[in-house]
């Protein structure tokens, strides 16, 4: 018997036995299909239980989130010893104060909070090491690197803050050269760089 071609119709390349036998498999895989088929999957008897997922608010003006929109994992590394925080803590621990000092001015909702991501710690780290103008002072210990002390951290970020504030300030007095310069530099210290964490 040779082979049919899938380009003839069925009458040109088979023949009437070969639709017979061909029926005949067709209508007892479909038996067969049939018996197998459980209509009873979940248990339930019929009864069907209704589940409601939620899922996180997405982020909402840059860097402002509503509260409670990210979920925790657990570190693998070393604990980080008393009196330090690793740069992922950081980060949380300056998403809170920066929120309650936004709560405070009356910048943001109550029912929102400013996030901080871990990789902007790290990226600070990086561009503020030992030789920068305005160093973050890291610390290793127990088999941990970059670790801060959160008061001295929260200090350096606000003192940040307040010298891009003072540029600015001084950006209206300064000629219109030294302005433009001076905006430059502000933005650029402004701007929070990200780089991935280690």
């Amino acid at each position: 018997m040779t082979q049919p071609n899938p380009f003839d119709s069925p009458s040109e390349s088979t023949t009437v036995e070969d639709a017979n036998v061909d029926e005949a498999a067709n209508a007892a895989v479909e038996t067969d299909e049939a018996a197998d088929v459980d209509v009873d999957v979940d248990g339930t008897d019929g009864e069907v239980e209704e589940t409601e997922t939620v899922d996180a608010a997405p982020p909402t003006k840059g860097n402002v989130v509503k509260k409670n929109a990210t979920t925790k994992k657990a570190s693998t590394r070393p604990a980080v010893p008393d009196g330090y925080v690793s740069p992922v803590a950081a980060a949380k621990e300056l998403s809170k104060h920066l929120t309650e000092k936004a709560h405070a001015a009356g910048s943001i909702k109550d029912d929102e909070e400013i996030e901080v991501r871990p990789q902007i710690v790290y990226s600070y780290i990086k561009n503020n090491g030992p030789t920068s103008k305005n160093p973050i002072k890291t610390y290793e210990e127990g088999g941990r690197v970059n670790l801060l002390k959160l008061d001295e951290f929260l200090a350096w970020w606000d003192e940040k803050d307040a010298r891009v504030a003072t540029r600015k300030a001084n950006v209206k007095t300064k000629t219109p050269a030294a302005a433009e310069k001076a905006a430059e530099v502000a933005e650029a210290e402004d701007a929070t760089p990200v780089a991935e964490a280690e």
